[in-house]
């Protein structure tokens, strides 16, 4: 029952995220393009600053509005952390996928290699 209950987790999870990402779309389309912005920069957060005809889009996200923004603030963040989290957690499952490959090919040439070796020693002559 357990692995039910983290394989529904984990497609509610999926979905959540792609109504997610669907709704930013749609938000962005009506917004007009986004800015992406490098996350390698050597500038910090506080030496950037957004364009004068940037649009709400672009400007950082604050608490200052009012308290009615609060809680679509967190809703964001919320959002943009899960969506994080899911690209992660793909990433790594991707890469322990090649993993787990790689090690299955060793094991079968190690294998191969030990059966040839008993094969050799088998044979009369050797």
């Amino acid at each position: 029952m357990k692995a039910a209950e983290k394989a529904a987790t984990t497609i509610q999870a999926n979905f959540r995220g792609y109504r997610v990402r669907k709704q930013l779309r749609s938000t962005s389309k009506k917004n007009g393009p986004r800015r992406r912005s490098s996350s390698r920069s050597t500038q910090t957060p506080t030496m950037q600053s957004a364009p004068p005809t940037a649009t709400a889009v672009d400007q950082p996200v604050t608490a200052e509005r009012g308290s009615g923004s609060d809680q679509e603030v967190n809703q964001k963040e919320m959002a943009v952390i899960k969506i994080q989290a899911g690209v992660r957690g793909f990433l790594v499952r991707k890469r322990k996928q090649t993993e787990n490959a790689a090690a299955i090919k060793i094991q079968a040439q190690y294998r191969a290699f030990r059966e040839r070796q008993k094969n050799n020693k088998r044979l009369p002559g050797k």
